[in-house]
């Protein structure tokens, strides 16, 4: 997996999940720009929902797997799939320079 990838799959899972919209879609010959200016174009969607929210447990408009869930779920979900993905991206790094975080 590309780290290009690794950033279209975040803008989709924040636009889901926060944005309650339809899956975007991407085309692979998209530039790394592009894929940045999405993600930030996420980001910003994401953090407008966040100041509009009546608290942390309001549920989502659109169920999440099985059942709507709570915004502080979301957000605890979306940390710890960014920090999955990190990770991801971190492994590939090693692959690529050799040096391993100490």
């Amino acid at each position: 997996m590309l780290v290009r990838d690794e950033a279209v799959h975040r803008h989709r899972a924040v636009h889901d999940h926060l944005a309650h919209g339809a899956l975007l879609c991407f085309e692979p010959d998209r530039s790394p720009e592009q894929v940045i200016a999405g993600y930030r174009t996420a980001i910003a969607d994401s953090d407008a929902h966040l100041i509009a929210a009546a608290g942390f447990d309001v549920l989502t408009a659109q169920p999440v797997g099985d059942a709507p869930r709570t915004l502080r779920w979301v957000l605890a979900h979306m940390t710890s799939e960014t920090i999955r993905h990190a990770g991801h991206a971190d492994i590939l790094r090693e692959l690529i320079d050799g040096a391993t975080g100490r």
